[in-house]
C-alpha cells in the first residue's frame, strides 16, 4: 500500500490547482438559481394573465344582454308543461317526513319538475323545470299548497367559488338570492 500512497502524492503534487475555479463554480450556481427563479416568475405571470383574460371574457359575455342559451329573446310569459311524453309514467309528488312517511300531496307541480326544495318556513317550494316556450330549464316557485306557480326570471346566473352551485338574483335590485 505504501507505493499507492506515493503514486497518489506524486500525481497530486504535479497538478497545480486551477486558479479561480471556486469562483467560477459559484458564479455558475448563482446564474442557474437566477434562471430557475426567472422561469418560475414567468410561469406565475402567465397563469395570472390567463386568469385575467378568462375573467374579462366571461364578464364581456355576461354583459351582452343575451339571456338565453339559443341567442333568442326570451318570451314574456312562460307556461308549465302539463302533459308527459308518450310512454312516460306519471308520478305523484308527495311530502314525506324524515322517516319516509307521507304527510301530504303536492298539487300544481309541473310534470317535468325536479330538484324540489322547500323554504325554511315551509310556505314555498322551489323547483327546476323546462317551460313549454323554452328548450332549457328555469327555476320555478309556488306555494306549498300549489298556489301561485310561476317561473322566476333568471337573466343572469351567478357562479359561487365554493362549489358547484349557482345563484339567481330574484329581488328587484338582485339583492335576494336563490341557490341551486
Amino acid at each position: 500500500m505504501p507505493e499507492v500512497e506515493e503514486v497518489f502524492r506524486l500525481a497530486t503534487n504535479k497538478v497545480k490547482p486551477d486558479p479561480n475555479a471556486l469562483e467560477r463554480q459559484q458564479k455558475r450556481q448563482r446564474a442557474s438559481t437566477r434562471s430557475s427563479r426567472a422561469r418560475a416568475y414567468l410561469v406565475v405571470a402567465a397563469v395570472i394573465a390567463a386568469v385575467a383574460i378568462g375573467v374579462l371574457a366571461i364578464t364581456r359575455t355576461a354583459d351582452v344582454g343575451d339571456t338565453t342559451p339559443g341567442g333568442s329573446t326570451p318570451p314574456t310569459t312562460l307556461t308549465f308543461v302539463r302533459g308527459l311524453p308518450s310512454g312516460a309514467d306519471a308520478q305523484t309528488p308527495a311530502i314525506v317526513d324524515m322517516h319516509g312517511h307521507q304527510t301530504g300531496k303536492l298539487t300544481g307541480l309541473p310534470v317535468d319538475a325536479f330538484a324540489l326544495s322547500v323554504s325554511a318556513d315551509g310556505s314555498t317550494i322551489a323547483f327546476v323545470a323546462a317551460p313549454s316556450e323554452l328548450g332549457y330549464n328555469q327555476i320555478g316557485v309556488m306555494g306549498a299548497d300549489g298556489s301561485d306557480p310561476r317561473f322566476i326570471s333568471t337573466p343572469h346566473v351567478i357562479g359561487f367559488p365554493s362549489g358547484p352551485r349557482s345563484g339567481f338574483p330574484s329581488g328587484p335590485s338582485g339583492t335576494k338570492c336563490i341557490s341551486a
